[in-house]
């Protein structure tokens, strides 16, 4: 009997030393159909976008997410923006040729599903924007530019602020620079 099982391995060991040739080989080829099965679909959309153009292309998908959107009905429909009005900004400043008063009224634009949050931060934003205008001179709100600008400084700020990208757009509905 001993002498079976000593048989036995003798005859596994030929196996043992094909089978690293056989995986490799297999993995290899595994690997290649992979890479076509992949690759097939991939060719087949940048031939269609050759073929009818980037802008076609993706019509043709926005097209379909339309359809998707009006089979759901009106629950997939979005909320208008809502807009938050501040109290009215009155800041002292200096420039260069003297003292600076500028008063400003400011409205946030933000999706309706955030006013409460945009209202709790309020006295932050407050406190914020007041900060920022004492900064401005008399030149820094000249021309559209310049309210551009604040504007824009405005927007980075705030949303720094709340954290996220929850104000979409900061409106300067009155502005006096004294």
């Amino acid at each position: 009997m001993p002498n079976k099982i000593e048989e036995d391995d003798e005859i596994d060991e030929p196996k043992k030393r094909w089978r690293p040739h056989l995986r490799s080989s297999a993995r290899r080829h595994l690997g290649l159909a992979l890479a076509g099965l992949l690759g097939l679909p991939l060719a087949g959309l940048i031939g269609l976008m050759a073929a009818v153009g980037p802008d076609r292309a993706m019509s043709l998908m926005g097209e379909t997410m339309i359809a998707i959107r009006a089979s759901f009905g009106p629950e997939i429909r979005e909320r208008p923006p809502a807009y938050v009005h501040l109290p009215d900004l009155l800041v002292n400043g200096s420039g260069p040729s003297g003292p600076v008063v500028i008063k400003a009224r400011i409205v946030l634009k933000t999706p309706a599903l955030m006013v409460s949050r945009v209202e709790a931060a309020e006295p932050l934003i407050m406190d914020m924007m007041l900060e920022f205008f004492r900064e401005l001179g008399a030149r820094d709100t000249y021309g559209s530019a310049g309210l551009y600008r604040m504007r824009s400084e405005s927007l980075r700020r705030i949303n720094l602020l709340l954290g996220d990208e929850i104000i979409e757009q900061v409106l300067i509905t009155d502005l006096l620079v004294q």
